[in-house]
């Protein structure tokens, strides 16, 4: 793998930084994961998270990822405007000016870090990398691009320079290659899900006599409709039910009290645990997010989806409606129709959505990412 056409000298890729950005909780959760598994493999190796857009304009910064949840989740046609605009709009290296803070601090961080591989796993560093190479900035690592959505993806993603793209499927590398990507560019290595989903039993199957299904229903979106919709899920007959709200710590207080006044559930704020919560789990309820579907995938687990955002979930739902790992619903009464049919006749459809996740999954991606990643020789300056 290289850098340059004229560069003599080869390195080991030990000391690594991976960009990531709080626009969406895929990109920081596929960085993360990636320097869990790159650690694993190598505890000498230096690997670095940046979210160079928070460094740089702090409070500016927080009403911007504010003001981006706030669109996707009450104003998605909205959203899928601007979406289609920053898709078709040629944003070159010129457009980076807007960003100057940010230039600046990515300059800073690579004279400071000298990475021999840097890693973007969102868009928006492509461009900005691109202008400080125009600008004179030598370039002197291996530049990955790891896509964490799959098939409908922005050109954002691939209209900069890079030496390789990670793919999270062969659906999304046929998009790639179908842009112009050269093949040998293009590795479907999977989305870099936490390295604990290789480690557990993800096996499943339906509930014997005396037990439950087991539904998960991740609150990452929708947040005012989540009480009234666990007090439905609460109403199945023959259902072990657990919610996670993130930190969303008001909400945890009010599904609380809930557990107090209805039927018993399990309820969780953020935990390091959710391999394993997805992994014993027969469905996942939650959005079609990159990383909550990758997850699901991962645990073999089929998923519910509540919502997708339009332009980069909607290949995520696509991935899987048209693969049978899961069905859509968006209403509290579609939601349990939806349950009680998969889990009608023993399981039936349950257990067609179930053959079809596993035939995705791919617990295993971060681990063979980061070993694709050390095993590479790079060309430097």
């Amino acid at each position: 793998m290289t850098t340059s056409n004229n560069c003599p000298a080869f390195r080991n890729p030990s000391s690594i930084l991976i960009l990531t950005a709080a626009f969406g909780e895929g990109h920081n959760a596929a960085s993360r994961n990636l320097r869990t598994a790159l650690l694993e493999r190598s505890p000498t190796s230096r690997v670095e998270i940046h979210d160079v857009f928070q460094e740089s304009y702090g409070w500016r910064h927080e009403i911007l990822r504010k003001g981006y949840s706030a669109l996707i989740n009450h104003l998605p046609a909205v959203w899928n405007q601007v979406f289609d605009v920053m898709d078709k709009t040629p944003i070159g290296s010129s457009s980076a000016r807007i960003f100057s803070t940010a230039l600046e601090r990515l300059h800073d961080l690579l004279l400071e870090t000298t990475p021999t591989v840097v890693i973007n796993t969102f868009p928006g560093y492509g461009i900005l990398l691109d202008s400080l190479h125009k600008k004179g900035l030598k370039r002197t690592y291996w530049n990955i691009t790891l896509l964490t959505d799959s098939i409908t993806i922005n050109s954002l993603w691939y209209r900069s320079d890079s030496d390789t793209f990670i793919t999270p499927n062969l659906q999304t590398s046929a998009v790639l290659e179908k842009a112009g990507i050269p093949r040998h560019k293009i590795h479907p290595l999977g989305f870099p899900v936490s390295p604990t989903f290789s480690k557990i039993s993800t096996h499943k199957l339906p509930p014997l006599s005396g037990e439950k299904w087991k539904i998960l229903y991740m609150v990452n979106a929708a947040h005012r409709r989540a009480p009234s919709l666990t007090k439905r899920l609460l109403t199945l007959k023959n259902a072990e039910i657990t919610v996670t709200v993130g930190k969303n710590e008001a909400l945890g207080k009010t599904l609380n009290q809930l557990s107090h006044s209805q039927q018993p559930f399990e309820i969780h704020g953020w935990t390091p645990h959710m391999p394993r919560l997805i992994g014993r789990s027969h469905v996942l309820i939650g959005k079609a997010g990159g990383a909550t579907v990758q997850e699901a995938l991962a645990g073999r687990t089929p998923l519910l989806i509540t919502q997708i955002v339009p332009g980069q979930e909607e290949g995520n739902g696509q991935l899987i409606l048209e693969n049978g790992a899961g069905t859509f619903a968006s209403k509290g009464p579609q939601i349990i129709a939806k349950l009680e049919e998969a889990f009608a006749e023993e399981g039936l459809l349950w257990k067609k959505w179930f053959h079809a996740a596993s035939s995705l999954s791919q617990p295993n991606a971060a681990l063979n990412i980061a070993d694709f990643i050390l095993t590479q020789k790079i060309q430097s300056s």
